[in-house]
């Protein structure tokens, strides 16, 4: 009979073999990703693939994003995308089971969809945040969003935000504010003291029913924009891997201690699970209330992204890996 040792030792084998094999899996992918952004590159002059968005939904349309598994689900019924089921696993691997399927065709699909999900993500998290936190989300004809901390990234996925009208069918206006101190100043439509939208395009399915989007940025801390005549609070507030707890430290804290006083809904994403564990215990002691307390999102995107961190349990992370949810004070 093995001894307590031995099957300790075989236990602790396994484990390191099955972590082993998922680092070979994850060195694979990212070399093919890798590969697949350098030839999209040389031919568009940018990694970044075009993400396909779904087309507008109205009034009764199902089903809604709430009701949705994941990336898979999402592309075969709400994005259309009906026919990669022969291709493309539940946990979107890249999994031939059509014998008719083009196996080359197919793989440069999928790793197309894959990285379009590290676009995506940014407005499925949002629309996801708002399904949770927003009861009557079903009847709301205008959305208001506060982007902190918004930066380049933001501003480059603003057409994408289109996304959120068609995916909440009720909503005539979307508004977005990007607030932080990279975002552009008074050339680029500082709020300041008044309300200086910037109108943006919309499809011409949304511009035909009258749906609009606008957007408008104000330069500096979130908390100083909250004191200009023109803050109203919005109906979510967003913090896309604000790393608040990793660097600038006591500059973020103002602006945390204003989203929790004012009671204002705030969405967090973090690279990974340690972030988020101490983004919450700061939020803990200012009494902040939980929505959501942090979790696996969802709707992060799914390329591994090459810097090797920590252990084991991050030996990759993801854009939007982990994120959460508060709103005010508690008790």
């Amino acid at each position: 009979m093995p001894s307590k040792v031995s099957r300790r030792e075989a236990i602790r084998d396994a484990e390191k073999t099955d972590w082993e094999d998922d680092m070979v899996r994850l060195q694979n992918r990212s070399g093919e990703l890798e590969e697949h952004k350098l030839q999209h590159f040389e031919v568009n002059s940018t990694i970044q693939e075009t993400p396909t968005p779904t087309k507008a939904k109205f009034a009764g349309y199902k089903p809604s994003l709430s009701s949705t598994s994941g990336w898979r689900d999402y592309y075969r019924r709400i994005s259309d995308k009906r026919n990669i089921s022969g291709f493309v696993a539940a946990d979107f691997s890249f999994n031939v089971t059509d014998r008719d399927v083009d196996e080359s065709a197919a793989r440069s699909r999928w790793r197309h969809l894959l990285l379009a999900t590290d676009s995506l993500t940014l407005p499925l998290t949002i629309v996801n945040a708002l399904q949770n936190s927003l009861p009557d989300l079903p009847i709301m004809e205008t959305i208001t969003l506060h982007i902190v901390g918004a930066a380049g990234k933001e501003f480059r996925s603003l057409k994408l935000f289109e996304e959120i009208l068609h995916l909440l069918p009720t909503v005539m206006h979307l508004k977005v504010v990007l607030a932080g101190p990279e975002s552009p100043g008074s050339s680029a439509g500082q709020t300041g003291d008044f309300e200086q939208d910037i109108e943006l395009d919309c499809c011409s399915t949304c511009t035909a029913n009258g749906r609009r989007r606008t957007v408008t940025s104000f330069q500096g801390g979130y908390h100083e924009y909250a004191a200009r005549p023109a803050y109203t609070k919005p109906d979510l507030a967003v913090l896309f891997h604000s790393g608040r707890s990793q660097a600038f430290v006591e500059e973020w804290m103002p602006t945390t201690r204003f989203l929790v006083d004012s009671g204002t809904t705030t969405l967090c994403t973090t690279y990974t699970e340690r972030e988020a564990r101490e983004e919450m215990a700061e939020l803990d002691e200012l009494g902040a209330t939980f929505i959501v307390r942090p979790e696996v999102n969802k709707w992060r995107g799914l390329a591994p992204l090459p810097e090797l961190l920590e252990g084991p349990e991050h030996s990759a992370y993801y854009n939007n890996y982990y994120w959460y949810i508060f709103d005010g004070r508690s008790g």
